[in-house]
């Protein structure tokens, strides 16, 4: 690595599973291309006394700007409201027609 110094300014934040082991919840990007380049440690911050609430808007303001969301996970697993307090806006999902009947001679709707 050329810029090692550059990890110690971005360190991976995590906090430890309750099966063990850590959970990243910010720098899942830099930690794969620490793993491509071999890396064998790795600088963290560990988020260990922050509420599981604390963890979830860090994990969605540090990457609102950046990535790829599952934005059908986040309708349906998360808070809208509490998404868009964060900076995560969902898109509004599109309001349905209402169908109508149509004549089937000259096809006006009825």
């Amino acid at each position: 690595m050329q810029f090692p110094e550059m990890l110690t300014a971005r360190p991976l934040v995590c906090y430890t599973s309750d099966m063990g082991g850590y959970v990243i919840l910010g720098g899942n990007q830099r930690y794969r291309a620490l793993c491509d380049i071999g890396a064998v440690e790795v600088p963290i911050v560990l988020a260990d006394d922050w509420t599981a609430q604390q963890r979830d808007e860090f994990l969605i303001k540090d990457n609102t700007h950046y990535g790829k969301w599952d934005m059908d996970a986040l309708a349906n697993e998360w808070d809208a409201e509490e998404l868009a307090e964060w900076g995560l806006h969902l898109p509004e999902a599109p309001e349905e027609k209402e169908e109508k009947e149509s004549c089937p001679t000259c096809g006006k709707s009825v």
